[in-house]
């Protein structure tokens, strides 16, 4: 058993009545057992928002079940309405101060550190599992972006993507979607629960939550297999014809002490060491307006094939020709001479 076990055993049994191991589990049932409530922050953890200078809050972020639990969309447009910014600079971004809350966190099975996990993205629900970067604790980080257009050729067209695929779950097909319901369809067949994947958002799925048994002796296993056999489930999920990507320019810097010592005589932190465990600064604004298109297309197609076969084509039948009326003159010529030496 691994360390990594040995951790989530400690972690189940200090905060749930009975031990993993013992043979009467059956009290820690799905009936009962409500991971809604488990993963729903109990008080809000963005104390400061602003959007191109004008307040937010707490309302302005959707919650979304991601394959790390739950997590929080900032301008999700679920709603119908989606901000814009048409402006580049910190000043008509996205500021944030976090509220890191520690003393209420145990530590993760996935990291070490103390923060937050974010990742910007289009409307395609994201895996946060493997994409995104960290907001540490006592840290102001500046997140500049790129917005990249990708476009990509069909299989009609001798690409990678296509364009009849539809999900079960999602209204608009990407990839990190497909990716998401591959993984969903194999923990269903394997373990009839999943973890945190569900589309509630989106569209209602049937899947169930795994209980922390499950968790342990089902989900986990499991998910090792899934990476082994399907990996990104590259082969049911090609990449979208259409995409947008946003490449990220990051920068960080710690806490200035005099920001901390003006800061805690209104935010009700003990002292300076205090402030900077549990608050994160976060700035993410784009560098500039304008976007870059990635096209792919065809660089050689049939037209181009067709007129360099019919050219080649020309060229050897051309030469072959000629190369019979020059090899038939070569020889009359040759013929010609042996007669007039003959004669002589």
């Amino acid at each position: 058993m691994t360390a990594r076990d040995l951790d989530l055993l400690e972690a189940l049994e200090r905060y749930f009545p009975l031990k993993v191991g013992s043979e009467n589990f059956t009290g820690l049932g799905d009936d009962w057992f409500d991971w809604d409530s488990v993963l729903n922050v109990s008080k809000p953890f963005v104390k400061e928002c602003t959007f191109r200078g004008l307040s937010c809050s707490m309302k302005n972020f959707t919650p979304v079940y991601t394959d790390m639990g739950i997590c929080y969309t900032f301008n999700s447009g679920y709603s119908g309405h989606r901000l814009t910014s048409d402006s580049s600079g910190r000043l008509f971004g996205l500021q944030l101060t976090l509220d890191v809350d520690q003393r209420n966190y145990f530590r993760g099975f996935a990291g070490y550190g103390a923060g937050f996990k974010v990742r910007v993205h289009a409307r395609d629900p994201p895996m946060m599992s493997n994409m995104g970067f960290s907001v540490g604790a006592g840290m102001h980080t500046l997140v500049g972006l790129k917005m990249i257009n990708v476009s990509n050729l069909d299989v009609t067209q001798w690409g990678s993507c296509r364009k009849d695929i539809t999900l079960k779950f999602h209204p608009e097909y990407s990839q990190s979607a497909c990716r998401r319901e591959c993984l969903y369809d194999f923990m269903i067949e394997k373990c009839q629960c999943v973890k945190f994947l569900k589309f509630g958002k989106i569209r209602q799925s049937t899947g169930r939550f795994c209980n922390p048994k499950e968790l342990f002796y089902c989900y986990g296993p499991n998910y090792d297999v899934f990476i082994q056999k399907k990996g990104q489930c590259k082969h049911v999920c090609p990449v979208a014809c259409e995409s947008i990507k946003y490449e990220v320019s990051l920068s960080q810097v710690p806490f200035a002490d005099y920001y901390a010592e003006e800061m805690i005589n209104d935010s009700g932190y003990r002292d300076v060491i205090d402030f900077k465990k549990n608050t994160a600064r976060l700035d993410i604004f784009f560098m500039e307006i304008s976007y870059e298109r990635r096209e792919q297309y065809q660089a050689y197609n049939a037209f181009t094939l067709g007129c360099d076969i019919g050219g080649a084509l020309g060229l050897i039948l051309g030469a072959s020709v000629l190369t019979l009326f020059e090899v038939g003159d070569f020889i009359i010529l040759m013929v010609l001479k042996g007669k007039g030496k003959k004669l002589c």
